[in-house]
């Protein structure tokens, strides 16, 4: 019987870079302890693109292979383990869908609403599902200070938190 082959992509562009190869490395270990599993772990790294353990290029193509230097692989299954951006916003997830790719975790839709916590909570409000209070903060200016102040007094501490990390190649457009 034919080992099935799974693919680990790890890293990704956000500064939760490393904290995504820590968890990798977990998976990695648990994985490999599966007899029925051959496993790719492939990097995806700030500015060197896709990388393999031995540091060769590597491109997922959408016939559910990964070229891995002059090699091609057969993909049966992807396990994302990115942190930020790509791997919860919902990019890794499309790519994997376009490719036909069985993959473990929340699809793509699920993964552009929950990444932003704005969309996340108007979500919840609009079916009912509770969750904390917040306040939509949107400039920096006296009403906007206002009304942080006015949450902290119903709510004796607020957690400030940005909607979403942004997207790394924004700044270069």
């Amino acid at each position: 019987m034919k080992p099935t082959q799974v693919l680990l992509l790890c890293g990704g562009g956000s500064a939760e870079h490393e904290v995504s190869l820590v968890s990798a490395n977990y998976l990695e270990s648990e994985l490999k302890k599966i007899p029925s599993v051959s496993l790719i772990r492939v990097e995806i790294t700030r500015s060197e693109g896709w990388k393999d353990s031995q540091g060769q290029d590597c491109r997922l193509n959408l016939d559910k292979t990964l070229k891995v230097g002059n090699d091609v692989v057969d993909i049966d299954f992807v396990v994302p383990c990115i942190h930020g951006f790509p791997g919860e916003t919902g990019d890794i997830q499309s790519l994997l869908e376009l490719a036909g790719l069985p993959y473990m975790g929340c699809d793509s839709s699920s993964s552009v609403v929950c990444f932003n916590k704005i969309t996340s909570k108007l979500w919840f409000d609009a079916i009912g599902i509770p969750n904390t209070p917040y306040v939509f903060l949107t400039d920096n200016n006296a009403e906007s200070v206002a009304k942080a102040e006015d949450a902290f007094e119903r709510w004796g501490a607020v957690f400030i938190k940005a909607a979403c990390q942004a997207h790394p190649l924004a700044a270069t457009k």
